[in-house]
């Protein structure tokens, strides 16, 4: 249970990065959602 805790914490700071490119440079919500998605797939590819 421990394992999948730090997994999700470290997912969770790779999303926190990107979250600071989505929001830098797109204008709606929409936009940053897609952006965040985005991270999410890449990250989840490469697990």
């Amino acid at each position: 249970m421990d394992n999948n805790r730090k997994q999700v914490e470290r997912h969770w700071a790779h999303l926190k990065d990107w979250r600071a490119t989505a929001t830098r440079y797109e204008q709606t919500t929409s936009g940053a959602m897609g952006v965040l998605s985005l991270a999410a797939a890449l990250d989840w590819l490469k697990t």
